[in-house]
């Protein structure tokens, strides 16, 4: 049984206005085929006041998603890019014009340089910031701390550890 696709008019709720503006300037350093990973750091420490960095990780995470979505979306019969483009742009997740229409085959590229740079910019944040990081997260020294980025079937994800190490 095939699975339909929602109507072009089905009303939508935007993103916040400020989740939009963090999906922008990752898209655009994305875009540019190379994340700048130490400007985005920069922006989000001048702006965002409580835990820049674990934020990012978040709204990297989060991109990574929508562009597995998307993918998804594509492989599911009915859902035609015309379709994923319409449905992603009314809900905020892409900015407009950013995805390629008509064609799956060019969606699903663009979706895979994606997540493959946004893949690219976890690696480098967390080899670049683990300390800030771990600053961020508030780790006792009592604590033994690892990050891991792993990357499972083009779907790149972090993931922290912590084990109370006592009085060693």
């Amino acid at each position: 049984m095939a699975v339909q696709p929602p109507a072009p008019s089905t009303p939508v709720q935007p993103s916040a206005p400020e989740d939009n503006l963090w999906r922008d300037v990752l898209e655009e350093q994305a875009k540019k085929g190379n994340l700048n990973i130490q400007y985005v750091v920069r922006k989000y420490q001048e702006t965002v006041s409580e835990g820049p960095l674990l934020r990012l990780i978040q709204d990297i995470q989060q991109r990574i998603d929508v562009y597995h979505n998307i993918l998804e979306g594509l492989k599911r019969d009915g859902y035609s890019a015309e379709d994923i483009k319409t449905r992603y742009e009314g809900l905020g997740l892409v900015p407009t014009d950013h995805l390629p229409n008509p064609l799956g085959s060019r969606m699903a590229e663009h979706a895979l340089a994606k997540l493959r740079e946004y893949g690219t910019g976890l690696v480098k944040l967390m080899a670049g910031y683990a300390k800030e990081i771990k600053a961020e997260l508030r780790i006792s020294v009592n604590v033994k701390f690892n990050i891991t980025v792993n990357f499972a079937l083009a779907l790149p994800s972090v993931g922290f550890g912590v084990q109370d190490v006592g009085d060693e």
